[in-house]
């Protein structure tokens, strides 16, 4: 079954999507493409390939949305909408279904909002949910082990990861350091490390091969980014190839407990976010320097290099050197190449993201 992903608008998930298409963005354990992969294999039971081509579909797939498989039963040519916006759409449909459990990821403020739930329902349609009783000694306390997937070469050291109130995915080859505290919900994927005395906090996914270190809650790490350093990072999202300089930190509450605006990219003003607490958006390849105290509802865009200030502005757009919009074409190329180098990026990776960048930096 060929399958088309309709493309999502990027805007309402700046700084987010602007370098790769939104089909492949990672809020959660898969992307939006391998979910909804996910989702079609189990529910129809057949071969699903993706094409490029709308012409060639025999299923469209509308915007960002989560499935709980338990409650939405997907039927062979059976559209389904909700509240009147479509999610998934077959060419030949014959029928049309109104549901009103799905959740739909609109926006930065919606995923945010339901981390929770993509973790909760990310563990149910897992592949292989492997015994943690291997892993249990007097060094590592697991509690309610049930709740917990442990990939192949997971390495613990003196930890505690504590599954009482959300599931723990932990992937392969996944390293957990000295004295670090888990608290689920929480997804760790593949070729990550969590260095010593680390505190992951619930609610919080990190990528593949990402560095973490200091204290986190309720936040996404997207892949390859670092945070390699003591400090605080609460209720933000952190794009691809990110690195928080040491003692990084995001301020999430006012002292006044007042409600925190944030940048709104289509009226490209500030905007009451209806929340309490709100850290940072970080869009790909953006770099903190050390001690960087980032404000409640900052944004940053792609590929900016911040430093020297000690107050930041609230909105940092693409392509900054400092808070100034001056990077260097030839400085920022050379920057991005050898972080992608570091991070084991292959030839043809290394050259389709510096490409987007420059397609980026040309539009800015």
């Amino acid at each position: 079954m060929n399958v088309f992903f309709e493309p999502i608008d990027a805007i309402n998930l700046y700084p987010f999507g602007q370098i790769r298409n939104q089909k492949k963005l990672r809020f959660g354990y898969f992307s939006v493409e391998e979910r909804w992969i996910k989702y079609l294999n189990q529910t129809l039971q057949q071969e699903i390939q993706v094409t490029l081509d709308p012409n060639n579909a025999e299923v469209i797939v509308h915007g960002i949305s989560l499935l709980d498989l338990r409650t939405v039963q997907i039927k062979p040519n059976t559209n389904i909408t909700y509240k009147n916006r479509p999610i998934l759409s077959f060419i030949k449909a014959t029928k049309k279904e109104s549901l009103d459990n799905i959740c739909l990821l609109e926006n930065n403020l919606d995923v945010l909002a339901n981390i929770k739930k993509i973790i909760e329902l990310d563990f149910l349609i897992i592949d292989k949910k492997p015994n943690c009783s291997i892993f249990l000694n007097e060094n590592i306390k697991i509690y309610n082990p049930e709740n917990c997937v442990l990939g192949t070469n997971v390495t613990l050291r003196n930890c505690v990861l504590d599954a009482t109130k959300g599931p723990i995915i932990i992937s392969d080859d996944v390293e957990i350091k000295d004295f670090v505290v888990i608290e689920g919900p929480v997804i760790i994927q593949s070729n990550s490390k969590i260095l010593p005395n680390t505190y992951l906090r619930a609610n919080t996914i990190i990528g593949k091969n990402c560095v973490i270190s200091g204290e986190v809650k309720n936040s996404i790490f997207m892949s390859h980014s670092n945070k390699g350093h003591l400090g605080f990072l609460g209720d933000s999202i952190i794009g691809e190839y990110c690195n928080l300089g040491a003692g990084t930190s995001t301020s999430n509450l006012k002292n006044n407990f007042s409600n925190i605006n944030y940048l709104d990219y289509h009226k490209m003003e500030f905007v009451d976010s209806n929340l309490q607490k709100l850290g940072a958006f970080i869009g790909d390849f953006s770099m903190t320097a050390v001690n960087t105290v980032l404000q409640a509802g900052t944004t940053i865009g792609v590929h900016s290099n911040i430093f020297g200030e000690n107050k930041y502005p609230k909105h940092i757009p693409s392509f900054c050197w400092g808070i100034s919009n001056h990077y260097q074409t030839e400085l920022w190329k050379k920057t991005a190449s050898q972080l992608l180098i570091n991070k084991g990026a292959g030839e043809s990776e290394i050259n389709e993201l510096i490409g987007n960048l420059e397609l980026l930096y040309k539009n800015k």
